[in-house]
C-alpha cells in the first residue's frame, strides 16, 4: 500500500508541480493531478461532491492556490503507514472565545461604534443623488457620503436601478450553496475532536461535524457537550424539502450510527439555515463575477466581504479584506 500511494502522489505533484501537461482544466482535474486518484477517490471527490453540490468538472481551479496546502510526500507516506504528522499547521493551534461562542469576536470588534450600527434594516434600493448615497428599506431612507456594501452581491444588484441586463444576467449566473446547521446538545462529553469531514454519502447529508464543547467548556453547561452538523444544499436537494425537525432526526440517526452520540443522552436540538453560505466556482465565475463588479464599484459602491465580493473567504479572510479595504483609503490607520 505505501508503495501504491507513493507512486500515486508522485505522479500527480510532478504533473501539477511542472506543468507537464498545462493548468488544470477545471477543479476535479487539479484534484486528480495533485493528489493522484487513490486519494481523489477514496476522499477528496466524494467530499467535494458533497459540499458543493455542483459538478466538480464544471468548477474553476483557480480558487486553490493558498487555501488547499500541497503535503509533502514524506507526509503523505507517514499517514499512510498510520504515523502522525502536523498536517495542516495552522489550524493544529487555534484561539476561541471562552464564553459567547464565535459570535464574541464579532461583538468585540463591533464595540466601539455599537451606538452607531443599526439593524434589521433590509435594504430595498440604493441610490445616488447628488454626489450623495440614499439607502432605504422602504420605508426609511438613510443618506451617507460614501456606501460600502458587505450584503450579498445580488442583493445589492438587485436593489440598484437602471442595470443593464448584461450585468443582470451575469449576475444571475453566479452560483451558490446554502447550509442548513443542526445544533444538538447532549448530557454528557462529545468525542474528543475539533471537527471531522464526513465524505461517505451513507453517512447522511452532514459534510462536516464540530464539537463547539472542545473549543470552551463555556459553549454548554456543565457536564454537557454540543454538537454542530453542516448540511449544505442547492434548490432541490433533500435538505431544503426537510422540514427542520426531520433534518435533525436524520442527523442524529446517523451519528449514533457513527457512534458519535447516543439518542438518548441528546437534550436540546436546533436548526438554522443560511440561504448564503458557500461561494461556488463554476467555470463561468472570473467572467460573471467581473462584469458585475465593475459595474456596481463604477457606481462608486465598495464591496467587502465574503458574498459581498463573492469569494469564498474565511472568517480570517473577511477581517483581512476589511482591514486592506481600510488601510488603501486610509494608509495611516
Amino acid at each position: 500500500m505505501p508503495g501504491r500511494v507513493r507512486a500515486g502522489r508522485a505522479r500527480g505533484r510532478a504533473r501539477c508541480g511542472e506543468g507537464r501537461d498545462g493548468p488544470a482544466l477545471n477543479f476535479l482535474d487539479w484534484i486528480r493531478r495533485t493528489f493522484g486518484d487513490g486519494i481523489a477517490d477514496c476522499y477528496l471527490v466524494p467530499y467535494n461532491e458533497k459540499i458543493w453540490k455542483y459538478p466538480l468538472d464544471r468548477m474553476s481551479a483557480h480558487w486553490m492556490d493558498g487555501r488547499v496546502p500541497r503535503p509533502p510526500l514524506e507526509d503523505v507516506l507517514r499517514a499512510a503507514c498510520g504515523l502522525s504528522t502536523e498536517g495542516y499547521a495552522h489550524q493544529a493551534v487555534f484561539s476561541y472565545p471562552a464564553a459567547g461562542g464565535i459570535e464574541a469576536m464579532v461583538g468585540a470588534i463591533a464595540a466601539p461604534v455599537r451606538d452607531r450600527i443599526r439593524c434589521g434594516f433590509r435594504v430595498s434600493s440604493v441610490r445616488s443623488e447628488d454626489g450623495r448615497f440614499l439607502v432605504s428599506d422602504g420605508e426609511t431612507v438613510v443618506a451617507a457620503d460614501r456606501c460600502i456594501s458587505t450584503i450579498p452581491i445580488r442583493t445589492l444588484l438587485g436593489s440598484l436601478d437602471e442595470v443593464p441586463p448584461e450585468v443582470c444576467d451575469a449576475g444571475a449566473r453566479l452560483v451558490h450553496n446554502s447550509v442548513a446547521c443542526v445544533f444538538i446538545g447532549l448530557n454528557g462529553p462529545v468525542p474528543p475532536y475539533s471537527w471531522v469531514y464526513l465524505a461517505a454519502p451513507e453517512l447522511g447529508f452532514a459534510n462536516r461535524v464540530s464539537f463547539p464543547s472542545n473549543y470552551s467548556t463555556g459553549t454548554a453547561p456543565p457536564g454537557c457537550g454540543s454538537i454542530l452538523a453542516e448540511c449544505t444544499y442547492r434548490p432541490g436537494d433533500p435538505p431544503e424539502r426537510m422540514d427542520d425537525q426531520a433534518l435533525i432526526d436524520h442527523v442524529i440517526d446517523h451519528l449514533e450510527e457513527m457512534g458519535v452520540l447516543r439518542r438518548e443522552d441528546v437534550i436540546f436540538t436546533g436548526c438554522a439555515r443560511q440561504p448564503y453560505a458557500y461561494v461556488v466556482y463554476d467555470l463561468e465565475y472570473l467572467d460573471s463575477i467581473r462584469s458585475v463588479r465593475d459595474h456596481i464599484e463604477g457606481r462608486g459602491i465598495e464591496l467587502v466581504g465574503r458574498f459581498a465580493e463573492f469569494e469564498y473567504l474565511n472568517m480570517d479572510g473577511c477581517i483581512r479584506h476589511a482591514l486592506d479595504h481600510v488601510r488603501r483609503r486610509d494608509p495611516c490607520v
